[in-house]
């Protein structure tokens, strides 16, 4: 250890003493070197170590006390640039700054995503109601036409069960005359003669029981009661008709209500051959009736 004069007092003191022990004079503390190889402290400036020879790179390892004034602490002995705090501060500031802008992006990256998403779900909610109207109106749309059909279908079942309905009352009719008035007619005599003697039936029960046993009469009775029934399928497909279609759902049902009256009368006569007769006449014309009425609906 070596021994130095204090530079306030100028008493001797250790080199290694970092304050005078006579005036409490703060010294400055100096960088030393000592060698990496051996430890050894080195001597300012040397090259070499004088201890193991080892070369001696130029970097401080070890600080050394040296004088400085009074009052004065060794960290503010130290000279720091002026700026040295500031350059720090604005580093600091340009980090926060960064940090800031960065946030500030991700949450406008956000906003602008959950716009985005909402205008997409807006847009499809849009086209699925469009898609969903679209669908309905063409489903409204298929059935009217659909309607539009089966009035159509039960207008002609109609007309064309009405004429094999009229054929049979007609038929019905002749031989009832017929066997009560002894009118001979090619048409009726098998039904309102007796096969064996050829004379009239002396009661019209019995030519009406030979025509409704008849093959040919029973198969076109049978027809009667097919179209009867198909009418009815189809007149059961028009409920709760659409509201154009109003009118004339109010036709057809008459027109029906009409035809299978008609129907009936023909499948089961009843009554006398006068309140026969007029009853199949009132219906037939009826019918006719109604059937012009619904041109003016179907085309």
């Amino acid at each position: 250890m070596a021994m130095i004069k204090c530079p306030n007092c100028g008493e001797m003191i250790s080199d290694k003493a970092t304050k005078c022990v006579h005036c409490d004079f703060v010294l400055e503390v100096k960088a030393k070197k000592i060698c990496k190889e051996c430890g050894a402290e080195l001597e300012d400036g040397a090259k070499i170590c004088s201890n193991c020879g080892c070369p001696v790179e130029d970097e401080p390892v070890v600080e050394q006390a040296s004088a400085i004034e009074p009052g004065i602490s060794t960290t503010e002995s130290k000279e720091i640039p002026a700026d040295a705090t500031i350059q720090s501060s604005d580093k600091n500031t340009i980090s926060t700054k960064k940090k800031m802008s960065k946030k500030w992006v991700a949450i406008i990256l956000a906003v602008v995503a959950a716009l985005v998403i909402g205008l997409i779900c807006v847009q499809v909610k849009k086209q699925n109601e469009i898609k969903a109207q679209k669908e309905a109106e063409a489903a409204a749309e298929a059935a009217e036409e659909q309607y539009e059909k089966n009035l159509k279908d039960l207008n002609f079942t109609l007309l064309t069960g009405t004429a094999r309905a009229e054929s049979c009352g007609n038929k019905i009719h002749d031989v009832w005359s017929n066997t009560i008035w002894e009118k001979a007619d090619a048409d009726t005599d098998q039904f309102t003669k007796d096969s064996a003697t050829g004379t009239f039936n002396s009661d019209f029960n019995t030519s009406l029981k030979n025509l409704f046993s008849d093959e040919a009469f029973k198969k076109a009775e049978k027809t009667v009661s097919q179209d009867k029934e198909d009418a009815t399928t189809l007149m059961k497909s028009l409920k709760n008709p659409p509201e154009k279609w109003n009118d004339a759902y109010n036709e057809i049902q008459k027109f029906y209500d009409d035809y299978i009256k008609f129907a009936n009368l023909v499948i089961s006569p009843s009554g006398n051959l006068q309140s026969f007769t007029q009853e199949f006449n009132q219906l037939d014309a009826d019918a006719v009736n109604d059937y012009d009425k619904m041109k003016l609906y179907i085309e």
